[in-house]
């Protein structure tokens, strides 16, 4: 059974993607695209899709949280209600780094204090991501 991990890397000069076994990381090659001499170098990862989910999924905990601690509070005074106002339109949907964020509801988990934010994200970009 082959143990053999690959990395990749992209050549200092053209740009094209090289992929090799993890032990010859540091090796100068020549590049099977441009034939110009690079370094196998672990290139680190962008994860900037992931932190953007991180970063809507944070907000919409936060969200949670802020609409539970106003729902706790007590209301003073009844306010008397004449006639029923006509609904509101429904949210558009905003977009945020390329996602289209719809309404959020913030939906008790049981009896305890714990809140879930539950909503819709959709990639509104014509590609792919991965994360």
């Amino acid at each position: 059974m082959n143990d053999m991990r690959y990395l990749k890397t992209a050549c200092r000069h053209c740009g094209g993607p090289i992929e090799f076994p993890g032990e010859h990381a540091g090796a100068v090659v020549a590049c099977p695209h441009c034939g110009q001499e690079t370094v196998l170098a672990v290139t680190p990862r962008r994860a900037t899709v992931g932190r953007v989910v991180v970063g809507i999924l944070l907000l919409l905990l936060a969200a949670g949280f802020i609409v539970a601690k106003v729902a706790r509070r007590p209301v003073a005074e009844p306010v008397p209600v004449s006639a029923p106002s006509p609904a509101p339109p429904a949210p558009q949907p905003r977009l945020l780094n390329q996602f289209e964020v719809g309404r959020v509801d913030v939906e008790p988990a049981g009896e305890g204090r714990v809140r879930y934010a539950v909503g819709n994200i959709r990639n509104a970009a014509g590609t792919r991501r991965f994360g």
